[in-house]
């Protein structure tokens, strides 16, 4: 079995799979931009420090059409 601060790690690991890092929020824009994609927004990832382009939260959204 498993430790849990094991699983942590590999979870860790697994957060960022894929996706593409951006350095500086300014370079996440750019690729926003670039993408053409509207409903994206560059966040500053909690696992790896660096930013990443994704979709709002719909909490997020709703809170907006409020």
């Amino acid at each position: 079995m498993a430790s849990k601060r094991g699983l942590k790690r590999r979870q860790k690991a697994r957060q960022c799979e894929g996706k593409v890092k951006h350095p500086t929020l300014d370079g996440a824009k750019i690729a926003k931009r670039k993408s053409g994609h509207r409903d994206v927004m560059p966040y500053r990832c909690k696992w790896c420090g660096f930013y990443h382009n994704g979709h709002m939260p719909r909490r997020v959204l709703k809170a907006m059409e409020v």
